[in-house]
């Protein structure tokens, strides 16, 4: 008896699904569903072209393997292949941009934002019924798991956090056994290399989502799955033997989400031991992060750059490495500025930290701010990247905003600066600026639409554009992100009324409290309503905050 209802009871009849009662569809509504065979091609082929190497969960030979079985057979495929297939058709549409032909054939909006909104969200919500119609709560395979991390990895690039579902797909990893290393499992080296794809995969969505959280969930599982290996999915054939080892001297398809993988523990730790209430961290603490961080940098660059002399690199490991230089140029934002926040705000009073030792930080974040912000308009652009606009729509504008605030607060704040170095940092931030103005020109960027006014009225507001007498002249070290090329062109800005020359205190007070590093973990943390007193009465910014 469960509360006064017996175990028969539960399991018969209409009460077969309780306590989940999902209604059973019928393949042909599932199909219907679905778009164009035609569109369909295009969607799975711009998914294995642009986001299956940047998060490679899935083993492309064995899903194209799948693919061609539904196209011969759609009726004959399991409900949880469906699911996945409609997590990937909703990644994929992503990956569109405004003058997209098939986004246009597909979509029945007025805008293209629009129209990738509508069909992600229909894409999306199908991938749920059919895992629905398959009890994937009770019932699950490799598929339901490998469709559920996508559909989480999906939502985070476009809606933010997805917690409570993280949660449930960790547990259905446990169910399947995937927190144990498949060498323990008679399988072979595709499934096993699934398998450990999905852990790692699921692993770093929730470290991404927990650091975000605030590193509410403290508990890890313990797991004893080894890293995927880093190989290509051609090197991978069923019925061989599970390898134990992977190195290469060039990319392959797994490279960057293993080299995302460490830069996300990097940053959990660095939120875990750097950023307590209790107080600032040592320097010393901070140099070995810094020093890791550089490691990884490293690597990077004789994995990806040191055999291009012949031959250039493939547009899609280009793409790869710039993303990776720019996140850990983000950390070392995250990592550096409480130096000199702390610094500022005790107006050279007793610190925590030497003026040798706020100086290197300056220099550090100097650095990243300007190569973030030449990745940022790289990526933009170079027609060559245009697939990955969704990134660079999102997160990267997110990071080069973090960026182009912090030499804006630089040059409004540090005394120090010669005439030279402000000149040319308000060229890099001025050109930035028209980066920005003109990814929200088009309606796919919400966090441009939100930053462009920002960054306009702060430079206004600041004393970034006015004349300053230096109080030394220091030598500003060069970018060390060797493939941001140099920034070309600039403009000379605008003309400014008066009355938006000079901050008050107070908004220069809200200025720095919106610096602390907690608020650029993603665009989801950093309160974006603070601002408000930054852009007040800027012609056009009502609304433009409004999340």
């Amino acid at each position: 008896m469960v509360d006064g209802v017996s175990v028969d009871a539960l399991t018969s009849g209409s009460m077969s699904e309780f306590p989940f009662t999902a209604r059973k569809l019928h393949m042909d509504e599932i199909l219907a569903a679905l778009p164009a065979m035609s569109h369909c091609d295009e969607l799975k082929d711009a998914y294995i072209s642009v986001f299956a190497p940047l998060f490679h969960v899935l083993h492309d030979p064995t899903f194209n393997a799948d693919y061609a079985r539904f196209r011969a057979q759609p009726e004959s495929m399991p409900l949880s292949w469906l699911a996945l297939l409609f997590a990937v058709l909703s990644i994929a549409v992503t990956s569109l941009d405004e003058g997209s032909l098939l986004l246009r054939d597909l979509g029945k909006g007025s805008t293209a934002s629009k129209n990738i909104s509508t069909l992600t969200s229909r894409y999306r919500a199908a991938a749920f019924m059919c895992l629905e119609s398959d009890h994937y709560l009770w019932r699950q395979n490799l598929r339901t798991l490998q469709a559920l991390i996508l559909l989480i990895y999906g939502i985070n690039h476009s809606h933010g956090q997805s917690w409570a579902l993280l949660g449930i797909t960790r547990n259905i990893a446990l169910s399947l056994g995937c927190h144990v290393d498949p060498e323990h499992f008679d399988i072979d080296i595709v499934e096993a290399e699934q398998r450990r794809r999905c852990w790692a995969g699921l692993t770093m969505l929730y470290m991404i989502q927990n650091t975000c959280l605030g590193s509410i969930d403290t508990t890890p599982i313990q797991s004893s799955v080894k890293m995927p290996l880093d190989v290509d999915d051609d090197e991978l054939s069923p019925g061989t033997a599970l390898a134990t080892t992977g190195d290469r001297n060039q990319p392959s398809q797994m490279s960057y989400l293993l080299y995302k993988f460490r830069l996300y523990d990097i940053c959990a730790r660095i939120c875990d031991h750097l950023f307590p209430e209790s107080g600032l961290p040592s320097y010393a603490a901070i140099t070995a992060f810094d020093n890791e961080i550089s490691v990884q940098q490293d690597e990077w660059n004789i994995k990806y750059v040191s055999d291009t002399r012949h031959s250039s690199l493939p547009t899609h490991h280009a793409v790869h490495l710039n993303i990776l230089f720019g996140y850990s140029h983000q950390l070392f934002l995250l990592l550096h500025r409480p130096v000199l926040v702390q610094a500022h705000a005790n107006h050279g009073t007793t610190q925590k930290y030497t003026p040798g030792q706020v100086l290197t930080s300056r220099r550090r974040c100097l650095q990243s701010a300007s190569a973030l912000l030449g990745i940022h308009q790289l990526l933009h652009e170079n027609q060559e990247y245009r697939p990955y606009q969704w990134y660079n729509r999102g997160l990267g504008s997110f990071h080069a905003f973090h960026a182009a605030v912090f030499i804006a607060y630089t040059c409004g704040t540090d005394t120090d600066l010669s005439s030279d170095d402000r000149a040319s940092l308000r060229r890099e931030l001025e050109t930035s600026i028209h980066t920005f103005e003109a990814m929200a020109s088009t309606g796919m960027s919400r966090i441009c639409e939100k930053a462009a006014p920002i960054l306009r009225h702060l430079c206004a507001n600041s004393n970034l554009f006015a004349k300053r007498t230096p109080h030394s002249v220091q030598e500003m070290p060069r970018p060390i992100q060797p493939l941001t090329p140099p920034l070309s062109g600039c403009s000379e800005g605008q003309s400014y009324s008066p009355s938006l020359m000079h901050a008050t205190s107070q908004q220069l007070e809200v200025f720095l409290e919106t610096l602390q590093p907690n608020q650029w973990l993603s665009p989801g943390t950093i309160a974006w309503n603070d601002w408000d007193v930054i852009v007040d009465g800027y012609p056009g910014s009502a609304n433009l905050l409004n999340i």
